[in-house]
């Protein structure tokens, strides 16, 4: 009788103290543990992957919530003409999550606001934004200038990327709201990752249940998927309670990664020599030159910087951007999500406008 009274406090104070943490996380942290929901992608055989074109939805992370919309061509930003009117000076644009305009908390990114301000000036600009969010973007995004923005006859391309170059090899797509990333072949079959989906995400369980209802549990998943790596501990403890770091991933970020059948794989991307990938922009700078297109190559740093690698392009001959944007907390969302916000924007596409405009010849009206 004793042992069954002090087993029932037990339990009542552990219930008790799960309730007050229940309590206090829901106060404190709805926005920061709000359900995660992705794009809509579609594999490609030349860029790895896509935004599915046509597609519409709200891209949801910890950080900020924004409603997308991608165009006919698969690419973020308003619908435009393969054509370019006469007279209009046609800048595109090349990135990653950044430049997309969608991981932001707002309309606009400073790829939209570059076009307003030159078209305020009085200047018949087009900017076309073709960035597909992902790390590792370099070796893409040289891909999809050979191919897809050559034949959209630009005066102007601005290339944001790592340096030097570095390949992902990553493929993804999506399968009822849940993104897919896989790194062997375009034609990987997927039959075991959507079965995994189905029945380890969507399927309803006490795992999913509790995520879906217990903030508490939100944050435990959240915290395990950022430490897990780093915190043998964690690992050791946490990954019974979540069943699987594919399963955490999943059902708290939308995402899961498959390789060889195995979920909890890990590619490491094929990184590239400071000459070799310069020799790769001298010939991407070379082959823009015969179509009559330029190239601005830059980074989306903040002050202060060691100028090394602006001094390596201009020793090559290669036009480099290097903001000089001092930083400030507002920019960005810290911890929550590394993404610079619309104040960040801002700033960016203020520096950004000015070193076009005193080095790029565009006529006004």
């Amino acid at each position: 009788m004793k042992i069954f009274k002090i087993t029932l406090k037990t339990l009542l104070v552990i219930a008790a103290l799960l309730l007050i943490g229940e309590s206090v996380i829901r106060l404190r942290g709805t926005e920061k543990l709000q359900i995660w929901s992705q794009c809509n992608y579609q594999a490609d055989s030349i860029l790895g992957y896509r935004y599915k074109p046509n597609s519409s939805g709200i891209l949801r992370t910890a950080g900020f919530s924004n409603r997308y919309q991608i165009n006919g061509f698969g690419f973020t930003g308003k619908p435009f003409q393969v054509i370019k009117r006469p007279g209009t000076f046609r800048i595109i644009v090349v990135g990653a999550s950044d430049e997309n305009g969608i991981n932001t908390n707002g309309p606009l990114n400073y790829v939209g606001l570059l076009e307003k301000k030159f078209r305020d000036e009085g200047r018949a600009v087009e900017v076309i934004n073709m960035a597909i969010d992902g790390k590792n973007f370099g070796i893409r995004n040289v891909r999809l200038i050979n191919t897809e923005c050559l034949r959209l006859n630009p005066d102007l391309i601005l290339f944001r990327s790592e340096f030097p170059f570095s390949d992902g090899k990553k493929f993804r797509t999506t399968y009822k709201d849940i993104q897919i990333n896989y790194f062997e072949d375009y034609r990987l079959d997927l039959s075991q990752a959507k079965k995994f989906i189905d029945q380890e995400l969507l399927k309803t369980d006490f795992r999913n249940f509790l995520f879906n209802h217990s903030y508490l549990y939100r944050y435990f998943v959240n915290y395990y998927i950022k430490k897990y790596q780093s915190q043998r501990w964690l690992d050791i403890i946490g990954t019974p309670i979540v069943k699987s770091r594919n399963k955490a991933q999943g059902y708290a970020r939308k995402q899961i990664f498959w390789c060889k059948g195995n979920v909890d794989c890990n590619i490491q991307p094929v990184q590239y020599t400071e000459e070799e990938t310069i020799k790769m922009l001298k010939d991407l700078t070379n082959s823009l030159a015969a179509h009559k297109a330029k190239i601005y190559y830059y980074s989306f740093e903040y002050a202060p910087t060691d100028g090394r690698i602006k001094k390596i392009f201009e020793a090559n001959h290669l036009t480099y951007f290097e903001p000089q944007i001092a930083f400030k907390t507002e920019f960005d969302f810290g911890t929550l999500d590394g993404h610079a916000s619309q104040q960040g924007h801002k700033a960016f596409a203020d520096a950004l406008f000015k070193s076009i405009r005193d080095s790029v010849d565009i006529e006004k009206k």
